[in-house]
């Protein structure tokens, strides 16, 4: 197995370079669509992947969602619901 130490120092010093270079990334592209097409043009472009990643976000929780319902044990069907057990009348 593998030291846990190098983990800890080699994992989050990843994240932090290749946040670094998306940021960088974005940065320049935006300079670049300013620089081209205008000062609203980044705004757009930010507004238009901002949605796609929201819409991919919502794909996924309606993903989930439906396998975890999927999973879920139906039970007994004349069950009216989920009772807190320690209230159970005995």
């Amino acid at each position: 197995m593998m030291n846990r130490l190098p983990l800890a120092i080699v994992l989050p010093l990843a994240a932090a370079i290749a946040v670094g270079i998306i940021g960088i990334s974005f940065g320049v592209t935006f300079l670049q669509l300013d620089a081209q097409w205008g000062h609203n043009a980044p705004l757009f472009v930010a507004t238009g992947i901002t949605a796609l990643i929201m819409f991919g976000a919502g794909m996924l929780h309606v993903r989930a969602t439906k396998q975890e319902a999927a999973l879920v044990d139906p039970g007994d069907p004349s069950d009216n619901g989920s009772e807190d057990p320690t209230l159970a009348r005995h």
